[in-house]
């Protein structure tokens, strides 16, 4: 996933904050991120901050980033995918999460 590893944002020297911009089509809301340069083999922690309101829906959320074809599904703790009414908010919204590129597993932490 190439969106992570030291990123020129506010909070550079604890986890990474990374704003998205949300989109949706009609099978997911995608959540894009700038590119950042990193190690292929990059494994951490992240907080993506969510500036845009997201509605109650049924669709999955999907991390993408900008110039990068493809998507990473954000998965809950059991491994389910993360739904949009899992993750509302009115603007400004933060959430924890971990990206393991062993095993290539996107998780929402809190």
């Amino acid at each position: 996933m190439e969106i992570l590893r030291y990123p020129n944002v506010a909070n550079s020297m604890g986890l990474p904050l990374l704003e998205g911009v949300v989109t949706t089509n009609s099978t997911n809301t995608i959540i894009t991120f700038k590119q950042y340069a990193f190690g292929n083999d990059w494994t951490g922690g992240f907080w993506a901050k969510i500036p845009t309101e997201i509605t109650t829906s049924s669709l999955p959320v999907v991390f993408a980033t900008d110039g990068v074809s493809g998507n990473q599904p954000l998965l809950d703790f059991a491994g389910s995918p993360v739904l949009t009414s899992d993750i509302v908010t009115a603007g400004n919204g933060v959430m924890l999460c971990f990206y393991d590129s062993a095993s290539n597993r996107l998780q929402r932490i809190a």
